[in-house]
């Protein structure tokens, strides 16, 4: 059970990390200029062939969880949910402005609706 919960936890910062790094990325705006597929696959190659940032990603990745929930459920998990709930709402138009951006560069404008949502 030890050897299963600690799999578990070694696969989600992992992936947790990723996510953190191209967070990062595509907010600090070094991901307008990429277009093409092997750039994408460039960029997620540095990131995972690089063992220090796959490990400081990580690190952090379980650090914000360990603070979350080292506060309890209304100081931790309760307090950070008010505050990332909303800023997934102010977040999301700006993901889903790239991908339909991305879509229509590749003409694949006419598989998607033809309003944007914000």
């Amino acid at each position: 059970m030890a050897f299963a919960l600690f799999v578990l936890l070694s696969f989600y910062s992992v992936i947790g990390g990723w996510i953190l790094v191209l967070s990062w990325y595509f907010n600090s705006r070094r991901f307008w200029g990429i277009y093409s597929t092997s750039d994408y696959v460039a960029l997620f190659s540095t990131i995972i062939s690089n063992p220090w940032i796959a490990f400081r990603s990580s690190v952090m990745f379980i650090l914000l969880n360990v603070l979350i929930v080292s506060r309890g459920v209304q100081k931790g998990i309760e307090r950070a949910s008010k505050i990332m709930m909303p800023m997934l709402f102010i977040i999301f138009p700006n993901y889903y402005n790239k991908i339909i951006n991305i879509t229509k560069f590749y003409g694949w404008g006419n598989l998607l609706p033809k309003t944007r949502l914000f």
